[in-house]
């Protein structure tokens, strides 16, 4: 079932997450539903992939912070029941860098998974294409 903002159709709930909570510690627990913030939405994933960044982070302390649900590399249903593959890059759109279009290298950029929470849950909240 898609998500929207509101919740609309939503489960409700805790949600099974492989969480992130302690350099070479990862735990599959149960954490509150996601709830998406104004021009975020819900993706119910429905495939992650497993990149060497997950295998290094999980075991270097600081490069990522505990708790968090990590997967970079997801895809799922979006709002409205549509396909969708993430971006795992948010960037600020308004740095000089993002307005010649290279915001893979914001100066402000976060990224799915390392900086917030991620694909490896249920649900993942995500922001909407700018």
């Amino acid at each position: 079932m898609a998500h929207n903002g509101d919740h609309a159709g939503g489960m409700g709930g805790p949600v099974r997450a492989l969480v992130f909570t302690a350099p070479g510690q990862v735990e599959l627990l149960d954490v509150p539903e996601p709830d998406p913030a104004p021009g975020e939405v819900l993706v119910e994933v429905r495939a992650a992939g497993i990149c060497g960044s997950e295998l290094h982070g999980a075991r270097r302390p600081g490069f990522r912070q505990p708790p968090l649900i990590m997967g970079h590399e997801f895809a799922g249903i979006g709002a409205g029941g549509e396909a969708v593959v993430i971006n795992p890059i948010l960037s600020c759109g308004r740095c000089a860098e993002c307005r010649r279009g290279m915001r893979h290298v914001c100066r402000e950029r976060e990224i799915v998974g390392v900086h917030r929470a991620g694909g490896f849950a249920r649900d993942a909240e995500v922001r909407r294409r700018r």
